[in-house]
């Protein structure tokens, strides 16, 4: 039966005042308490309070329990959702206190369910979980499956908040199937609704897509549109995460439409929000400054959590498009007054950020105190991801005030915190906050460990300095393999941060040359490390390095066009030149004798610099170029000891992708050379039957991997990037190939970088090369776009030609990118710059080549066959001739 809570409401209208004129108090009672609840459910809190208010004065007043038990349940949540969790509280903890006097189980639970929620709300989720528990058993007492339903959903929010979130998905899942068999869709959407949140959070928006659809479903097929909405506009957050950012656009916008139709004020604030983040994406700040004053203008009928959240998005998009001081405008008021709101993270928040104004403003003094108090409270209430940000930027406050010790001691607590959190937050919005944070604040900590200091010489503050920062971007990438709240122990020992002492006596070899890099907010770091040397440097902030790496990475990703005229290919190439030069000046420019000096270079990338395409930067063309996503990851790769070469030839995989006519063409004559060519490949075809997620199993058992295939690069989620297997509707992650122990020593990814035409930052590509290194795989060969079929052949052809030979990875991909290079028809950098060694590639891997008769049996037997006929074709003609 379809819910139809507004024309109840119609109804009940309608028969009040007859009640009211006999006098009739238990229709009265009845009409006002579900009045109450309708207008509860309806978002119209406000309203419901008056009429529940009296249903709980008649209660009171001729002694009725029962009726002044679930008047006291309606209105907390009346009052819940009007934002008095003070007010809230103190009615459920009436309704637990009246529920056990009365023996009600069935109430008891109701009364934790609400205060759980408030637990919840506030960020004790600890103390909520174990409320949801003590409802369960209530309501398993009452036999009161609904409630008991509602509590475990509710519990599993809890153990997300915690981290637990196998613990979490277990909950839902039972909340889900518990309310399906009770045919209760209400509590069946809400737990699919944060099944989907968890696949969203954890980085699966695909899979989210299709919990909140069916949650959407269940919502419309009762009838209760407001309920489907929430589901509606988690998709369209999914739509924007995967980049189709047209489709979140017109989902969103039909939305606002119809929660301003149907007055649904709560609804229409979330809308906007959204809105406001997808502007933000684009690149669009004053639309997007112009949906927070849209939320703001709600007034009154705003939810106080959502006020919160335009306010600092508003300062936010406002500092981007009109600078700080008008970034500051907007937060004075509000600052003022955050003191007493309940949502701490949000309220210190926006007093972080104007903090970070008023020091960009050249008001240090004002911003030290406000950033100490809110580190202070942030310490009290346990939010360690806005303490880190605060201690940050008071450490910067310092410095500016001329108090260089006090700065260090800020920054060194900041790096305490972050290194000793071990649940990271589910919420994007938040672990994104705690990253940014942690740039900040190790960029701050470097700069200040190199500062002179007294007794320090500065081959010792660089090396301290240097090892410190190899903490951070080690435990960075430590907590992207895992993924958010799941502990740091459960790594392989093999990861641990290298240090400057071993990383010069044990790893790197002579002619070798590290480049380590930071991109920080205020100022970035390379380091610069040889066998015999560390040079340390300071660079300019990301915001202006970035968009450099963004505008060569946009002249790359494109070949030339053939069609058009010398003149213009000349300037294009000029223009390209010009691009390249002045990014290496920005970032090498102060080591140039060290790259000169150096056959190999190791780059660790961060950030944007992913979408640096090393080769490009090399002017000569001699050098050998690596990249690793960590200095600990080259540590514990040069620590394995080194398999010895089998006796055997070493066994290849070869798979190649398919469309809907099967083998991609370039990838079918990539697998037909390496068959031609060398001894023990497999080649395979895959071809897919079903959707769904692949089982790395496959890849086991062989020395080199050579997957030719297309990629699907998720930057938001490294982890969730997938190899793109049979006609695409198959998917192999990153994940699932990293939790997984191959025996490949190379893994070759010729596949097609691409992510719905967004622009990439290079996180994607690392994370799938990054899944292969960690499940054993040494060197992974990976492409930072989407690559010519042609030229990728001829690119691999002469890589494995070398490696054959008995090049080392690298030297054989360097040789084969300078034939490109050189030869005029691939000259163009789109033909070979794209493709990056990501890993050791030292070692090499001597492939087999098979016989000349193996190699060309074929076309041999072809031949002798066509000579034969052409014998047999003659003989009688010369017969006849003879004969004339």
């Amino acid at each position: 039966m379809a819910w139809r809570g507004a024309e109840a409401l119609v109804l009940i209208d309608a028969l009040l005042p007859a009640a009211r004129a006999e006098r009739d108090s238990a229709l009265l009672t009845a009409l006002l308490i579900r009045q109450g609840e309708l207008q509860t459910s309806l978002g119209l809190a406000d309203r419901a309070k008056a009429p529940l208010d009296e249903v709980l004065a008649l209660a009171v007043a001729r002694g009725d329990a029962r009726t002044q038990l679930s008047a006291l349940r309606w209105l907390g949540l009346a009052w819940e959702g009007q934002g008095s969790a003070a007010e809230a509280t103190r009615l459920y903890l009436d309704l637990q206190n009246l529920a056990a006097a009365q023996g009600d189980a069935k109430h008891q639970g109701w009364a934790q369910v609400g205060l759980a929620w408030q637990d919840y709300l506030a960020g004790r989720s600890a103390r909520s979980a174990e409320r949801y528990r003590q409802a369960i058993a209530h309501f398993a007492a009452a036999d009161e499956r609904r409630g008991e339903n509602w509590s475990w959903n509710g519990l599993g929010s809890s153990l997300a908040s915690l981290g637990d979130f196998q613990g979490a998905m277990d909950c839902y899942q039972r909340a889900a199937a518990g309310a399906r068999g009770v045919g209760d869709a209400t509590v069946e959407a809400m737990a699919l609704n944060n099944l989907g949140s968890l696949a969203m959070d954890l980085g699966d928006p695909g899979d989210a897509i299709l919990h909140f659809d069916r949650a959407r479903r269940l919502e419309l097929g009762k009838g209760y549109a407001k309920g489907a909405f929430l589901p509606a506009l988690n998709i369209s957050h999914c739509e924007q995460s995967l980049g189709r950012l047209d489709a979140a656009a017109a989902s969103l916008d039909s939305l606002l439409a119809a929660s301003r139709q149907t007055g649904w004020p709560d609804l229409e604030a979330r809308t906007l929000l959204h809105q406001a983040a997808l502007a933000m994406d684009r690149g669009r700040p004053r639309q997007a400054a112009d949906r927070y004053r849209d939320v703001l203008a709600l007034g009154a009928r705003l939810p106080q959590r959502s006020g919160l959240e335009a306010r600092l998005g508003l300062a936010r998009a406002v500092g981007e498009s009109d600078g700080d001081a008008a970034a500051l405008a907007v937060l004075v008021d509000q600052v003022a007054g955050v003191a007493d709101v309940e949502d701490r993270r949000l309220s210190l928040a926006i007093a972080a950020e104007a903090g970070k104004h008023l020091l960009v403003l050249g008001r240090p003094t004002e911003a030290l105190a406000r950033l100490r108090d809110v580190a202070a409270e942030a310490e009290q209430f346990g939010l360690n991801g806005v303490r880190v940000e605060a201690l940050a930027r008071a450490a910067a406050a310092q410095r500016a005030l001329g108090r260089p010790d006090s700065a260090l001691a800020s920054l060194r607590r900041g790096a305490a915190v972050w290194e000793t959190e071990r649940g990271l937050p589910r919420d994007p919005q938040w672990r994104e906050q705690r990253g940014a944070a942690a740039h900040l604040l190790y960029c701050e900590l470097a700069a200040a460990l190199l500062a002179p200091r007294e007794g320090l010489s500065e081959a010792q503050r660089r090396r301290e300095a240097f090892d410190q920062l190899q903490r951070f971007k080690a435990r960075t990438l430590q907590e992207r393999m895992l993924g958010p709240g799941l502990h740091e122990g459960t790594l392989a020992a093999g990861w641990e941060a290298a240090n400057l002492e071993r990383l010069q006596a044990e790893t790197l070899r002579e002619g070798e040359l590290l480049l380590d890099l930071y991109l920080g907010p205020e100022r970035s770091l390379l380091f610069a490390v040889t066998r015999e040397r560390c040079h340390a440097l300071l660079l300019p902030a990301e915001g202006l390095i970035a968009p450099r790496l963004r505008s060569l990475h946009a002249l790359l990703v494109r070949p030339p066009d053939s069609r058009a005229a010398p003149a213009q290919q000349a300037a294009a190439e000029t223009v390209l030149a010009a691009a390249a030069a002045a990014l290496r000046g920005q970032l090498f420019g102060g080591i140039e004798d060290l790259l000169a000096d150096s056959r190999r270079v190791i780059l660790v990338p961060d950030g944007a610099l992913n979408l640096l395409a090393p080769a490009l930067l090399d002017s000569d063309g001699e050098r050998e170029w690596m990249r690793v996503p960590a200095a600990a990851v080259l540590v514990q790769l040069r620590a394995r000891r080194p398999a010895p070469h089998p006796a055997a030839p070493p066994r290849v995989l070869a798979v190649a992708g398919a469309d809907g006519a099967g083998a991609l063409p370039g990838a079918r004559r990539e697998l037909a050379a390496l068959s031609r060519c060398y001894a023990d490949v497999q080649a395979r075809v895959l071809m897919d039957s079903a959707a769904g997620a692949a089982d790395p199993e496959f890849l086991r058992g062989f020395d080199l991997l050579h997957l030719a295939t297309h990629a699907e690069v998720d930057d938001q989620n490294p982890w969730q990037s997938a190899l793109l297997l049979g006609a695409g509707r198959v998917r192999l992650s990153a994940a699932a190939i990293a939790r997984s122990r191959l025996d490949a020593r190379l893994a070759v990814l010729a596949a097609c970088a691409s992510a719905d035409g967004r622009l990439l930052s290079g996180e994607g590509v690392l994370g799938l090369a990054s899944a292969f290194l960690s499940a054993g795989a040494p060197a992974v060969i990976a492409t930072l776009w989407p690559v010519d079929d042609a030229s990728t052949a001829a690119l691999m052809e002469r890589f494995y030609a070398d490696l054959a030979a008995g090049k080392s990875a690298a030297a054989a991909l360097a040789a084969a990118q300078a034939a490109l290079r050189a030869d005029p028809r691939t000259a163009h950098p789109f033909f070979w710059a794209g493709f990056v060694l990501i890993g050791d590639g030292e070692a090499g891997l001597p492939l087999a080549p098979r016989s000349f008769l193996a190699r060309r049996g074929p076309q041999l037997l072809a031949g002798l066959a066509a000579l034969l006929l052409l014998s047999v074709a003659l003989r009688p003609a010369r017969k006849r001739h003879a004969h004339l």
